[in-house]
């Protein structure tokens, strides 16, 4: 017989999806705003993103959203790259 996998609490898990694309002179959107809100308020333990490309519109911009999303204690799962950060 398998034992099974217990948690210790529950896990929040968000998934963000940002959908297609936006001009260059719109630097933040709403979804993101709320994302960082509910991770602040610890609400999501872990984010699921298709590929880091997701998390904005350049590198700088995807390593500052990673970076605010770890100050809040969450993970972020890259699900393209294989990647938890």
């Amino acid at each position: 017989m398998k034992e099974q996998f217990k948690l210790k609490k529950p896990l929040r898990v968000a998934v963000y999806a940002r959908l297609g694309t936006a001009p260059p002179e719109i630097t933040h959107y709403p979804e993101e705003q709320e994302l960082l809100a509910a991770s602040r308020a610890g609400q999501v333990d872990h984010l699921l993103v298709e590929s880091i490309a997701c998390l904005g519109k350049n590198t700088e911009d995807a390593r500052r959203m990673t970076r605010e999303l770890n100050n809040a204690g969450v993970k972020v799962c890259l699900l393209n790259e294989g990647l938890v950060v």
